[in-house]
């Protein structure tokens, strides 16, 4: 009898101070949102950015707005057009090494196909770096350093002079050779300065085997021109028929065994790429 009668006493003291208690968190919370603003995920990104400039004023009154951050090699006037018409030919440079003369002769129908769209152009080989040695070792290579027809190498102004850039190597291990990496290793100072990143590049090779790395040498190229934040243009199939049978989506490239020389498809592919190249950066400039 004493035990129902204290649970029934228990019970409903305990029942009726839970009811007491939530009803008051109730009633506050009830108060809280009367008086609170309803918080949206827009009105979020509406305010924040608003909080974050009264915060930075207050640190510094003085101290202008920036929109962001200021990088290495960016452009950072916001406002104006992207670019002013030009009223000139587009420029572009071929840059390029070449042991032998298959590169070379891969680099002169790639200008030569950017001429015929109007484009003017420099055709320039970066120094041979090689010890006299190994070219000595090899007939076609000694050949080639003793006779090219080639008196002005590459420089950084031809970087600074272009709106389109095609850059050439043999396949080295599935890399560019050394004396084009040496090169383009010496552009951190117009990188910098955002100099390199209005241009439009694509890239070119050569290989003594079908898969003796044709794709990866351009590709490792084309790295460069992501670095200096270059649009990277490859030649793809569209621009001419014959591109599907003969041609290289990367880049023009040729396959010299038994060190022959490019082929009638290979040049026609280079100086579409060439051609191809004029045309891009002509927009860009327009």
């Amino acid at each position: 009898m004493f035990g129902a009668v204290s649970g029934a006493v228990s019970g409903a003291v305990f029942g009726g101070v839970l009811e007491g208690v939530s009803g008051a968190a109730s009633g506050r919370a009830g108060a809280i949102a009367r008086a609170s603003p309803v918080v949206t995920p827009s009105s979020c990104y509406a305010t924040a950015p608003r909080a974050a400039r009264r915060r930075r004023e207050r640190r510094d009154p003085a101290r202008p707005h920036t929109p962001g951050r200021v990088m290495i090699g960016a452009h950072t006037d916001p406002g104006g057009p992207v670019t002013e018409p030009s009223g000139r030919a587009p420029r572009i440079a071929v840059v390029f090494y070449s042991a032998t003369g298959n590169v070379a002769a891969l680099a002169e129908a790639l200008a030569e196909g950017a001429r015929e769209a109007g484009a003017e152009t420099r055709v320039r080989p970066v120094a041979e770096r090689a010890p006299r040695e190994a070219i000595e070792a090899n007939r076609r290579w000694k050949a080639w350093v003793d006779d090219n027809p080639y008196d002005t190498l590459a420089s950084l102004d031809d970087l600074e002079w272009a709106d389109g850039l095609a850059l050439g190597s043999p396949t080295r291990f599935g890399n560019s050779a050394e004396q084009l990496k040496a090169f383009l290793d010496t552009t951190g100072g117009l990188w910098a300065q955002g100099k390199l990143a209005g241009l439009v590049g694509t890239s070119f090779t050569s290989a003594s085997t079908g898969h003796g790395g044709l794709e990866a040498t351009i590709l490792s190229m084309n790295n460069v021109l992501y670095h200096w934040g270059a649009l990277v243009m490859p030649l793809g199939y569209a621009a001419d028929p014959s591109l599907m049978s003969s041609g290289n989506p990367y880049g023009a490239s040729w396959v010299s065994r038994k060190s022959a020389a490019p082929d009638d498809d290979a040049l026609l592919a280079a100086r579409v790429q060439g051609t191809r190249l004029a045309q891009v950066a002509a927009k860009l400039i327009s």
